[in-house]
């Protein structure tokens, strides 16, 4: 485990197209990233959820990035109408399995489908940050945006993970001027 906010060149994707990669959503369907046909696409990545009730893994509230994926998913909930009236589709992914995020979607309301990227492909696919806590390899958090299948904005790293969404939103109305 390392608690250290990895090195990566977030400016490095900008201008990359999205990975043509399948990714099973909580809606049970494949999903290819590369095919959605919104002008934007928001894909924030997550290290996990846990469940209720459930203890966080060791040393959780420490690792920088580690804590505060339910309140960036709410505020994406919380904001998906604006989101969506700006041409924005948004997916969530992590490497947890699709039947943990399934739970996830059911608890916290979630108008959008989660990602799984358990075998890594989307992540390795564009380099993107992951660290490693009781043998599970988990993605850092940060936010891409895409327009018309370009990542056209790197958000690494979030520090204030519930205020993600509403950051997305300003960046949008900034380029729909």
């Amino acid at each position: 485990m390392t608690n250290e906010i990895a090195h990566f060149d977030a400016a490095s994707l900008v201008g990359t197209l999205i990975p043509h990669t399948d990714l099973i959503s909580t809606d049970g369907v494949p999903v290819n990233l590369r095919d959605v046909q919104n002008r934007f696409l928001v894909i924030y990545a997550y290290p996990r959820t846990s469940a209720p009730g459930v203890a966080p893994l060791k040393d959780w509230d420490v690792i920088p990035g580690a804590k505060g994926c339910t309140p960036q998913s709410c505020s994406f909930r919380d904001h998906h109408d604006d989101l969506s009236s700006l041409g924005a589709a948004v997916f969530g992914v992590s490497t947890q399995d699709t039947d943990y995020q399934r739970e996830a979607v059911g608890r916290l309301h979630l108008p959008f489908p989660l990602l799984s990227d358990s075998g890594l492909t989307f992540a390795k696919s564009l380099g993107l940050p992951t660290f490693e806590v009781e043998g599970l390899v988990l993605l850092r958090r940060l936010t891409l945006i895409s327009e018309n299948g370009y990542i056209r904005r790197v958000m690494y790293p979030i520090t204030k993970p519930e205020e993600n969404a509403s950051d997305v939103i300003s960046i949008l109305r900034n380029w729909n001027k």
